[in-house]
């Protein structure tokens, strides 16, 4: 538990309209330090809830496919640091992380997957218990002690509220549309110091928040030096997003035993023969699509892998 204490409204306002009214492209990195550390030096770390996950849980991640298969073992995971030279919603630069989800329809959406394109798709288990810090969560798990909110009904109603606001403004951070052109790393520039400087707990193993792209799922952001300590690869697939109605793609769904993945609930994704009744159905300009597998992943050896193909 954190023995910390709310920001005044004043500090509070005066914080959130520093950042209204400055352009995040014409800020340094260590002007946006400064201004986090400057809050956060009392607040410690409250603010936070846990996010407990359990072994065996699945994450999901995605590739974009560029015309060649991906042959060695360490492609399958989080970027190498010296090809990680851009900033994330978590990450600095030169600092990578392992983003995923607990579904594939997140990753699909937040990769901005279109009709027609190639992917990868990887699957990953947790090796055993950890925790995350949630960002963006309800209060009753936040880690602080019960006078946090003040010893009487109108501080308790008034910190509440100033919270709300507070937290709010965090949770823009953390699910800020990004426009993909040009330079984007001013866009995190605040969520990723935020993890950095003020949620970057020891004993947690990353952080999860919700997903910019679809609001209603997160995503998980798993820190270099835990990923393999936390996760084992469990099988990698690539898949081509085709439509539902091409009747080729249909036949071959039918008749002909291709894969595709289906939901059979919100954290598991299972491959099925055939065309059964649930399935991921994907809707761009009103029309179906479906991922259909093309290849599917080996048994790594030394380090090695290779991909299967699925003949029609």
């Amino acid at each position: 538990m954190c023995k910390v204490k709310l920001p005044s409204q004043e500090q509070l306002s005066t914080w959130i309209k520093y950042w209204q009214s400055h352009d995040l492209e014409k800020l340094t990195s260590k002007e946006v330090d400064e201004k986090i550390l400057e809050l956060y030096r009392n607040l410690g770390c409250a603010g936070f809830a846990r996010d407990h996950i359990c072994e065996t849980e699945s994450f999901f991640r995605i590739r974009k496919y560029e015309n060649k298969d991906l042959n060695e073992i360490s492609e399958l995971w989080e970027p190498n640091a010296d090809i990680c030279k851009s900033r994330g919603r978590c990450n600095a630069p030169g600092v990578p992380v392992l983003y995923a989800s607990k579904d594939a329809f997140t990753p699909l959406k937040e990769m901005e997957i279109e009709p027609k394109d190639k992917f990868w798709l990887f699957e990953y288990k947790a090796k055993k218990n950890f925790d995350l810090v949630a960002i963006g969560v309800g209060d009753n798990n936040l880690m602080v002690k019960d006078d946090f909110w003040g010893n009487d009904k109108q501080s308790i109603n008034n910190n509440k509220l100033l919270w709300n606001e507070f937290k709010s403004f965090i949770l823009g951070e953390f699910t800020k549309p990004v426009i993909e052109e040009g330079n984007t790393e001013h866009y995190y520039l605040i969520s990723e110091a935020i993890c950095r400087l003020w949620l970057n707990i020891d004993a947690y193993y990353g952080w999860s928040y919700p997903s910019a792209k679809t609001q209603a799922d997160s995503n998980y952001a798993i820190k270099q030096e835990y990923i393999r300590e936390a996760l084992d690869l469990a099988d990698g697939w690539l898949l081509q997003l085709m439509p539902l109605e091409d009747e080729n793609i249909t036949n071959a769904l039918k008749e002909d035993g291709h894969y595709y993945l289906t939901m059979a609930n919100k954290n598991e994704i299972e491959p099925f023969y055939g065309f059964p009744e649930t399935r991921p159905i994907i809707n761009f300009d009103n029309k179906e699509y479906v991922p259909i597998i093309l290849k599917d992943l080996t048994k790594p050896v030394n380090d090695k892998i290779s991909w299967k193909e699925h003949k029609s």
